[in-house]
């Protein structure tokens, strides 16, 4: 049975899709083995009036280290989109893999 490890990681940005399609390009290139999926789309919500945006991402695989792995490595590519757009992200949720 595979595992499931999810994060989600909240933003404050006015050009959220394109953020969103650069994370899943970064994604992309990270060239995981075959039995393992990524899984990244939008979450958006309204909190005391301020919408954020927020990312969740999920990562299905029959390994548990591997996918901490993997985990490690978007989160690299995420700092690093934000690096080069000028963003902070203002959190980051733990990962969670059930």
């Amino acid at each position: 049975m595979p595992k499931v490890g999810m994060r989600e990681c909240g933003f404050r940005v006015s050009e959220f899709d394109v953020f969103v399609e650069a994370l899943k390009a970064a994604a992309e290139e990270l060239r995981v083995p075959k039995e393992y999926e990524i899984k990244i789309f939008k979450s958006v919500y309204g909190c005391c009036g301020t919408p954020d945006s927020n990312i969740i991402v999920e990562i299905v695989g029959p390994d548990e280290q591997m996918i901490k792995e993997i985990d490690l490595k978007i989160m690299s590519k995420l700092m690093e989109i934000c690096q080069k757009k000028g963003l902070e992200y203002h959190s980051c949720k733990p990962m969670e893999i059930s």
